[in-house]
């Protein structure tokens, strides 16, 4: 485990190639946001260096799935100067976003590298990754001179007072990150990754988010509720990731899962927040031995190819519907039989090769059950008649567990004048309806008095 002030290592071969191949643009400086530098105004000297001597991070968070999948997968920590393990970095930046990839070469052709990558003392990229991969193809491609040199600024080397610490190289990937001037956006998942590395690395999630405007805040309480929104939106759903690839015997094979990270969100907002919660269980008639087969119910949606199956909704809106359709007295029965499904059971030595195996077998049953699932609460609600619809939102407007003193923790004053709006429309429906059963004795007179009400609502 390394220290937020322990060095970065440094290669010093690497270090003095690039301090003899990197050449100063005359005139020209940069300002990084490193350490203390910009409220220092302090400004970096630009460099033109030839595009050899200038490496991909494998830590670069726009691939952290991409490179701790292959990792897991060859069992072995790349070595990331190898010229293999930089083409293979190349390969995995030049498939991460086609699109962008496409415009940015286009940029460059037409306008140049306007603004400067930062490297470490020895080459290593910081900020920058696309645009040598993109420098590198366009030389490969048109062979012009221009595109065969990057321009740079070089964070401090060996010796010098202010060389990288692993917090330090945190916090300036953080900043950068949180940056959107045309750069590709990291995904969901991978910047949770990048999270996690650091805090792997005994850097503190407090600080890290002191030093991102998105989620900082002078008042405590406001801070802290940031932190359990950015728990809850990365590090959290990876948590839950994290779990379903070790049911599944593929721990760290983050490539199997790079199109799923919004289902595990909502698998974490829709489902365990609510297994956590003691009063919902009980309210549900379930127990505590449910708890993880309801969880691997939706670890066995998550896992469902909807191309082979033919499924009709988005994984997401089926995750949803767990609770909130399927959890009933009908339906709760073949609820627990869908988590009764081994989500991780295995077809053979190769585990790779079991996981999609799994469709053919276990995802047969899983996807017939959800069709079951989906036919018996369609009969259900179409039974349900007003007075069945009245009371289930009388009880969701009464249930203490959701209008609970907590309620004032959570909710902030603009979402409280939203649901001021909402409760008042909400009290004119009911005047509606309340009217319209006072009237009752003459239905027709009465309903088409509710009509015309409506009517004038909706104008």
């Amino acid at each position: 485990m390394s220290s937020d002030y322990e060095l970065i290592k440094i290669d010093q071969a690497g270090e003095a190639d690039v301090k003899r191949e990197a050449h100063p643009i005359e005139n020209s400086t940069y300002q990084i946001h490193y350490s203390d530098w910009k409220q220092h105004n302090k400004v970096s000297q630009i460099y033109n260096l030839p595009i050899e001597f200038c490496f991909f991070r494998k830590d670069n968070g726009r691939i952290k799935s991409e490179v701790l999948s292959h990792e897991k997968e060859k069992g072995l920590i790349i070595n990331e100067k190898d010229e293999e393990t930089q083409e293979l970095l190349h390969k995995f930046l030049s498939k991460s976003d086609d699109k962008q990839n496409t415009q940015l070469k286009k940029y460059l052709q037409e306008e140049g590298q306007t603004e400067p990558a930062i490297i470490t003392a020895d080459g290593f990229l910081v900020n920058g990754n696309r645009r040598k991969m993109a420098l590198s193809e366009l030389y490969e491609t048109t062979g012009q001179p221009q595109f065969k040199k990057i321009k740079v600024c070089i964070l401090p080397g060996t010796n010098e007072p202010e060389r990288p610490t692993p917090w330090s190289l945190a916090l300036l990937e953080n900043r950068l990150q949180a940056r959107q001037e045309g750069k590709s956006e990291y995904s969901n998942m991978n910047k949770a990754l990048t999270a996690k590395r650091y805090l792997t690395d005994n850097v503190k999630l407090e600080t890290l988010l002191r030093d991102d405007p998105a989620f900082n805040s002078d008042d405590k309480k406001q801070f802290e509720k940031n932190k359990k929104t950015f728990e809850s939106r990365y590090l959290k759903p990876l948590e839950l990731m994290d779990q379903y690839l070790q049911y599944n015997n593929v721990p760290g094979n983050y490539q199997l899962v790079r199109d799923k990270w919004d289902v595990f969100e909502e698998t974490y907002r829709y489902i365990v927040l609510k297994l956590e919660d003691i009063n919902f269980l009980i309210q549900n008639g379930f127990q505590e031995k449910d708890k993880g087969l309801l969880l691997q119910a939706a670890f066995n949606i998550i896992k469902l190819d909807k191309r082979s199956h033919q499924i009709e909704k988005r994984r997401t809106e089926i995750i949803r519907d767990v609770f909130r359709k399927f959890a009933k007295n009908e339906t709760k029965r073949d609820l627990l039989k869908l988590g009764s499904i081994d989500v991780g059971a295995q077809h053979g030595e190769d585990v790779i090769d079991s996981y999609y195996k799994w469709q053919d077998h276990e995802g047969t049953n899983v996807f017939n059950i959800l069709q079951k699932l989906k036919n018996i609460s369609q009969k259900v609600s179409d039974k349900e008649t007003p007075f069945d619809r009245l009371e289930e939102a009388l009880q969701k407007l009464t249930n203490e567990s959701v209008w609970s003193p907590d309620l004032l923790k959570t909710m902030s004053f603009p979402e409280a004048e939203k649901c001021k709006k909402v409760t008042i429309e909400l009290e004119r429906a009911v005047k509606r309806l309340y009217r319209l059963f006072e009237m009752f004795k003459d239905k027709d007179e009465a309903f088409r008095q509710y009509v015309d009400e409506l009517n004038k609502y909706r104008r």
